[in-house]
């Protein structure tokens, strides 16, 4: 909802630096992979086939996380379905 999207842009307003970091994970047939861009940086990851796209996706998220939590001390995260 509108509501949400608006509180939430009032947080990153607020906030000294902001940087947008997506992640996303597949599988196909082909096999399964995981990435992050975090600013002009992208990174992937090859993963073990028996991994399914849930642990693709959330390999990403931990993948981003480690990325960047020795360099800053907040983490907010949003989620699209």
């Amino acid at each position: 909802p509108q509501i949400y999207k608006k509180t939430y842009q009032n947080i990153l307003n607020g906030l000294d630096q902001f940087h947008a970091i997506f992640t996303d994970g597949s599988k196909v047939e082909e096999g399964v992979g995981a990435g992050v861009i975090f600013d002009d940086e992208t990174f992937k990851f090859n993963l073990p086939s028996y991994f399914s796209i849930f642990s693709a996706e959330i390999y990403a998220i931990l993948a981003a996380t480690n990325l960047i939590l020795p360099n800053y001390e907040h983490l907010h995260t949003t989620s699209y379905i």
